[in-house]
């Protein structure tokens, strides 16, 4: 019962976000990077229904925006690491020997680390960016992708029904694509939905500390940062953008979590 309840409400987040991100051109009342210095600092309620930041932009647009960013860089970075995690998993844990060996030291070498220190490292080389944050939190998250499509492969590569396929001479591609890929995809959509919001809260996290995406850009962590000064005077300015990083990323914990109990119940029974 209560799972239920939480399944929705994560689905109802995420499709509340999602909404505001698609539509934030015809939702957003003014325009999130036109200042208005003489509007500076305004309560919530009249015509800025979450009032106006210290350059007297409309908060709620800042914040409609921000959706379109927070969930792009989201999704970018989770699909990156899930294609390059499934390709080294896949390879590594099929073909063994020597190549296993060698990428799951890399993957080793690069875990060793903290993964959003290692990101800060990156794009403290590469620069600050949209591109660059996706890249970098991209680089460091495929590896735990890749263990555990690894240890899948090798528990289904022992299957009956794939040493039947291996023994009437099918191709390895054709065996990792027609029986061992159905296996892994369900555990591989589980660590997708709940590294969603992992990202997100990175990504935020690497603009709180200047390192993220650039000044004007409307992304919730850069928010957060700027109204930190005038939290005491204007705590509208930290807890509208900090409200909407919490509803995405609970929203996609809580359809993680769901999922991963649906893949639990069919591996049982």
């Amino acid at each position: 019962m209560m799972r239920g309840i939480l399944t929705r409400l994560g689905i109802v987040l995420i499709v509340l976000v999602a909404a505001a991100a698609l539509l934030a051109p015809w939702l957003a009342p003014h325009d999130p990077l036109q200042p208005h210095l003489a509007l500076r600092l305004q309560k919530p309620g009249g015509v800025y229904l979450l009032g106006t930041d210290e350059l007297g932009r409309c908060v709620l647009s800042r914040v409609l925006y921000g959706a379109r960013y927070s969930l792009s860089i989201g999704l970018v970075c989770v699909g990156l690491m899930c294609v390059i995690g499934l390709l080294v998993g896949l390879v590594s844990g099929y073909a063994g020997g020597i190549l296993d060996a060698v990428l799951m030291r890399l993957v080793d070498g690069v875990l060793a680390f903290p993964g959003i220190l290692l990101a800060l490292v990156v794009v403290g080389i590469w620069g600050t960016g949209m591109l660059q944050v996706t890249l970098a939190l991209a680089m460091v998250g495929w590896t735990r992708y890749a263990r555990v499509v690894r240890s899948l492969v090798l528990a289904l590569k022992t299957e009956d029904y794939v040493e039947a396929a291996r023994a009437l001479g099918y191709r390895p591609i054709f065996i990792l694509w027609r029986y061992i890929l159905p296996g892994v995809l369900p555990h591989l959509m589980v660590m997708a939905t709940l590294g969603l919001g992992t990202v997100i809260l990175n990504a935020s996290g690497m603009s709180f500390l200047g390192l993220g995406l650039e000044p004007p850009t409307p992304e919730w962590g850069a928010m957060i940062a700027s109204g930190r000064p005038h939290l005491r005077t204007a705590p509208h300015l930290c807890l509208a953008p900090g409200a909407a990083l919490t509803a995405t990323v609970m929203g996609a914990f809580l359809i993680g979590e769901s999922i991963r109990d649906r893949v639990s119940i069919q591996r049982h029974v």
